[in-house]
């Protein structure tokens, strides 16, 4: 019976993360206070790059950041849930067990880690705007900014200096990206040869969501997400063709 409950909880996680993360800013700003839709004009996306092209620093930068916290709170909202109420930490098989994977079976990190990676899917293909959306960097920064506190300097540093050199968003959003993709990746094996004390010290020491197997494997999937909905700008930047970020100076 608990496998069937631990099915349902992860259901529910992934239908939360998914609904939430659906909501789209862009769209709902642009509409509110510019009385356009991002979707009409640009890139035809709903997401901050976008917004700011279009609108200005201001309202992109507020759509990057409202696109960030619809992935980190209900991400701890679940993270909250499944390890601090009893009755549900019980049926997610919660352990105290830590080996290389995560807490014992590791059901109950996957309950709550499936929320952020469904509210990054439902950011860019939102139920709410017939399945469009942006295209995951904000959400994604979101994801690892509720595992660790380092994601959001290592993303700034490499993002600002990537638009330094380059002057594409595109190209600073891949880049900087793919390093904490990488990140994750030393931070889940720092976790398994050198322990579960150290690799906290890259989260929030014991305070948030914990590392696992989940996290460095659906970062990657995140990344992959975002290589996928930056396709066109990938043959833009080979064929030239890419905007300049002139809203970024």
């Amino acid at each position: 019976m608990k496998i069937l409950y631990s099915i349902l909880a992860i259901i529910f996680s992934a239908l939360f993360g998914y609904l939430i993360g659906s909501i789209p800013n862009g769209v709902i700003i642009g509409k509110i206070f510019y009385h356009k839709d991002p979707r009409q004009l640009g890139s035809k996306n709903s997401g901050g790059t976008n917004v700011g092209r279009n609108f200005g620093i201001i309202p992109g930068i507020t759509v990057i950041l409202l696109d960030s916290f619809k992935i980190i709170i209900p991400f701890l909202v679940s993270y909250f849930l499944f390890t601090r109420v009893p009755l549900l930490k019980d049926i997610t098989f919660y352990s105290s067990e830590i080996n290389a994977f995560g807490r014992g079976n590791t059901i109950n990190q996957l309950v709550y880690y499936i929320t952020p990676l469904f509210g990054v899917i439902g950011h860019c293909y939102s139920i709410y705007i017939n399945f469009s959306g942006g295209k995951a960097v904000s959400s994604y920064m979101g994801f690892c900014a509720g595992i660790s506190w380092i994601a959001v300097p290592i993303f700034a540093i490499s993002f600002f200096a990537t638009i330094k050199i380059d002057k594409h968003v595109s190209t600073a959003s891949i880049v900087s990206t793919a390093i904490f993709t990488i990140i994750s990746w030393v931070i889940y094996f720092l976790f398994v040869f050198v322990g579960d004390k150290f690799a906290n010290y890259f989260t929030y020491f014991g305070m948030g969501p914990e590392v696992c197997i989940y996290f460095p494997v659906e970062v990657t999937i995140a990344f992959i997400i975002i290589i996928v909905r930056h396709k066109q700008n990938l043959k833009k930047l080979k064929e030239g063709k890419e905007s300049i970020a002139y809203w970024l100076k």
